[in-house]
């Protein structure tokens, strides 16, 4: 049963509403928002981890070289490895002004990191 037709979960959006018809419609099948709730979670974890990864990768780099600029690519040779459905932008590839961004094709959020390590949100 999809959520028009059931009672909605206290805090489910109304955008995972939308996705959740989205599915139900291209698919063809029910719409289950507790697995839905739990791969959009799963898929934002990834981009969070993802990020973590690429800071940490481009401080390794900043180490090598303090005036250098990073960029996606050069990442990979300081140890970070690129998932498929993740996507991961540099803005800003010097140390004093790094700044990147990662997203995951299946979820939700976009995280960002600064030069100071924070991550938001």
């Amino acid at each position: 049963m999809c959520l028009s037709q059931a009672k909605r979960p206290e805090g489910f959006y109304a955008d995972r509403v939308d996705d959740c018809h989205r599915h139900h419609r291209y698919s063809g099948g029910h719409c289950n928002p507790a697995v839905y709730c739990i791969q959009n979670k799963g898929y934002n974890t990834s981009a969070r981890s993802a990020i973590k990864n690429a800071y940490i990768a481009s401080q390794a780099f900043f180490s090598d070289s303090p005036g250098g600029t990073i960029d996606a690519a050069g990442l990979s040779a300081y140890g970070y490895r690129q998932e498929l459905t993740v996507t991961l932008t540099v803005t800003t590839g010097t140390m004093s002004g790094l700044s990147m961004s990662s997203s995951n094709s299946g979820g939700g959020s976009t995280f960002t990191v600064d030069n100071v390590g924070a991550i938001t949100p």
